[in-house]
């Protein structure tokens, strides 16, 4: 399981990481993760939209607020 607490998402590469909210904000704000970057939605509660919404833009989901952040 993930820990909930944080946020996770691909690199250019890749590979997966988790930050913090806050740290993932900072990245937005430095330009290194934004509206096309892949995350993880751990908001998703059953089978069916984990299939389809899982791994997803930032930009279309939750993540979008984080993107926003001044």
């Amino acid at each position: 399981l993930l820990d909930r607490s944080l946020v996770y998402f691909r690199d250019a590469e890749g590979v997966v990481h988790g930050v913090s909210r806050e740290d993932f904000a900072q990245l937005a704000r430095g330009g290194h993760v934004g509206p096309d970057t892949t995350v993880m939605d751990l908001s998703i509660t059953d089978a069916a939209a984990y299939r389809q919404h899982f791994e997803r833009r930032a930009g279309e989901s939750w993540h979008a607020a984080l993107l926003a952040q001044p």
